[in-house]
């Protein structure tokens, strides 16, 4: 009887370790959604940040 019980508890803790390495990384997630593809902050005063470099270059 205790087999059967170490075998039941050992596939529970099996199932929620399963469980909890699938589940999504949320730290690494948001972090990677506030840098842009040069590894600088999202948030800031550059031309990557507030979308000036989709413009055209203004005509003299």
């Amino acid at each position: 009887m205790a087999w059967v019980l170490f075998e039941v508890l050992l596939a529970f803790g099996l199932a929620i370790f399963i469980v909890w390495w699938t589940l999504p990384k949320e730290k690494k997630r948001k972090r990677k959604q506030q840098q842009n593809h040069f590894g600088e902050s999202a948030q800031g005063n550059n031309a990557e940040s507030d979308g000036r470099h989709d413009r055209p270059p203004p005509d003299k």
